[in-house]
């Protein structure tokens, strides 16, 4: 069998990785820096489709968080995840489950400070209604999550969810933007923004791009 193995180095830590058998993006780079920025001492962070464990280790690393906890279902990329945790001497602030995220509830992991979805493209992400409906009950009062989706949204930061709207953003961004819309929202939207600025692909005629979209509780 063939192996894609490589060591990608970021924010001063090393993780390694199969490229043939686990999903991973590097362009996600300058926005897990802006993530980081944002988190206050003690906070207790959920990683979902934590991969290889590059969000959670970035965030044990970085910040002065008590606690990051990881949820990815991929095996060979949860093996990975628990290789670097150890490797990059976070384990002690790292909890990894090998878990699929639409299993969030049956988990009881407690409630959370903030929360990060790292969402992939396909693989049935358009049918994870039932993560997204328990997404408010996993956080505190106040908390904050950082969604990643993909439709359209104009360049730079959008200045309200109006605008968002108003755009088309397309299905799976509007699936995540009506957790803070209509009559008894669960969120209240701060952020939607290209991530990265280029677009990942085209449909229906026009650029797609990953959208992170900031909710809080």
């Amino acid at each position: 069998e063939r192996r894609l193995e490589t060591t990608h180095i970021e924010s001063g830590v090393h993780l390694r990785l199969d490229l043939g058998t686990c999903f991973f993006n590097p362009r996600l780079q300058a926005e897990r820096q802006r993530v980081c920025a944002l988190v206050r001492p003690g906070e207790r962070i959920l990683v979902l489709y934590s991969g290889t464990g590059v969000w959670p280790v970035v965030l044990a690393a970085r910040t002065r968080c008590s606690e990051v906890v990881g949820v990815e279902m991929n095996p060979s990329a949860h093996a990975f995840a628990m290789e670097n945790a150890e490797a990059n001497k976070v384990s002690a602030a790292v909890k990894l489950h090998r878990a699929d995220a639409s299993d969030l509830h049956a988990l009881q992991l407690g409630q959370f400070d903030r929360i990060v979805a790292p969402r992939p493209k396909g693989d049935g992400v358009e049918d994870d209604s039932e993560t997204l409906g328990v997404l408010a009950d996993s956080l505190l009062a106040g908390g904050i999550v950082h969604l990643y989706g993909f439709g359209f949204v104009r360049a730079g930061e959008a200045a309200g969810l109006e605008e968002v709207l108003a755009g088309d953003p397309g299905e799976d961004l509007s699936r995540l933007l009506s957790l803070s819309s209509g009559p008894s929202p669960a969120f209240t939207f701060l952020r939607a923004a290209r991530c990265p600025r280029s677009p990942i692909g085209r449909g229906g005629g026009r650029a797609v791009y990953r959208v992170a979209v900031d909710l809080q509780r």
